[in-house]
């Protein structure tokens, strides 16, 4: 579900599947970053250094982490402070995010400028299905009440009284159409199309879009020691504002050997 940041002009969609991803529109442009269980956890150490959350052990407090972490984003209504600053001609979005514990607790990340594909997948296919949802709810609400209007007129000419209390107006359906009448400015009579709405559900279906974005599991981040202090007034806090981390893959070293004249691959061992 998308949840609005608060009184800005940006919307937020967090979900937690295989790996916690994160976008943010303005229903013009959509940027986005993934983490794995991992280097959320990273992230969310480095933007608290210092803070302690459990005594019993390291495992417990990564678990706390984890979940406020978790309940930071997915609740942005309840936020304390939001900063959110494009930057690189709007490549880049820097999104700041701090909720009230008793004490601070500080989310900060980069988030990427997402493709034309991952907009209609995560805004446009979104509202076309909720538009043609509206739709048939309308059509079918409105089918009902003239239904029930022929089912009052029956129930009076069999000598049947309504309570005064309960007396409506009949439903004009022709003045409803008029007075509602954006769809069809936009669709005509027709329904939303459905291709596009299968289009949508095919790309879901065959999560060519998370493979657009979704870093490998596999891969590990690098610390990014260098911060910079945040530009907006109120949002001073102890969590220093790191750079986006970047991901590398760590492969093993071939090394090949000749036995008995052929050649054979030889893994080097790293010294951990």
């Amino acid at each position: 579900m998308w949840k609005r940041l608060q009184d800005t002009q940006y919307y937020i969609l967090f979900t937690k599947d295989f790996v916690h991803e994160i976008c943010i529109t303005d229903y013009v442009n959509i940027w986005t970053t993934i983490f794995s269980e991992k280097t959320f956890l990273a992230q969310l150490k480095e933007n608290n250094v210092g803070l302690e959350l459990d005594n019993d052990g390291v495992d417990q407090e990564n678990k706390k982490f984890i979940q406020k972490g978790l309940q930071l984003l997915s609740n942005p209504e309840k936020l304390k402070k939001i900063s959110v600053v494009l930057e690189e001609n709007n490549k880049t979005l820097k999104l700041k995010m701090i909720m009230w514990y008793g004490y601070n607790f500080c989310f900060e990340c980069k988030l990427s400028k997402g493709s034309e594909e991952l907009f209609f997948h995560k805004v446009t296919h979104m509202l076309l299905k909720t538009i043609s949802d509206l739709r048939s709810s309308e059509n079918e609400l409105r089918s009902l009440l003239i239904s029930k209007d022929k089912e009052i007129e029956e129930y009076k000419c069999e000598g049947g009284k309504i309570a005064h209390c309960h007396k409506t107006l009949p439903f004009n359906n022709r003045e409803h159409l008029k007075k509602y009448k954006l769809y069809e400015e936009n669709f005509g009579l027709s329904n939303v199309p459905t291709d596009l709405i299968k289009k949508g559900d095919d790309i879901l279906r065959n999560n060519d879009i998370k493979q657009e974005h979704v870093a490998d599991l596999n891969m590990k981040p690098v610390p990014v020691v260098k911060t910079e202090p945040s530009s907006q007034p109120g949002l001073e806090s102890a969590c220093p504002i790191p750079l986006i981390q970047s991901f590398v893959k760590r492969e093993p070293e071939v090394k090949r050997e000749t036995v008995n004249g052929c050649n054979k691959k030889k893994r080097k061992k790293f010294n951990l």
